[in-house]
């Protein structure tokens, strides 16, 4: 399956914030490279959402939270996302998933969220 473009975001010190796009043909060799590289944070951009759950799979046991810009794909087992309900922002999270993935959300976080799974 193909994968398309993959927003990386990696967190550390030097530089403070480190970004790159990833084409890539399968989501284990994403996976691959987000564990090599101890990236903290991925983005899954629009059209991605299709391949979440492959993405989800791959990443299992990660220290990495997974963002994704579609709804749907925190259904398919990305850790956090974003919607519009009645003209309103809300937070979307699996909660499943942040587990699996070692990603710890505060409760004040989790209370203005909407636990899908």
């Amino acid at each position: 399956m193909k994968l398309g473009a993959m927003t990386i975001v990696a967190v550390d010190v030097t530089p403070p914030l480190l970004t790159a796009s990833t084409p890539s043909d399968n989501a284990t060799a994403v996976a691959a490279r987000i564990k090599r590289e101890r990236t903290a944070a991925v983005y899954l951009s629009s059209g991605l959402a299709r391949s979440a759950e492959s993405i989800a799979i791959a990443l299992k046991g990660s220290d990495v939270m997974t963002v994704a810009a579609e709804p749907s794909a925190v259904i398919r087992g990305i850790a956090v996302g974003f919607d519009l309900l009645s003209g309103q922002p809300k937070i979307l999270v699996n909660l499943g998933q942040a587990k699996t993935q070692n990603v710890q959300l505060p409760a004040s976080v989790l209370s203005l969220a909407l636990i899908q799974g």
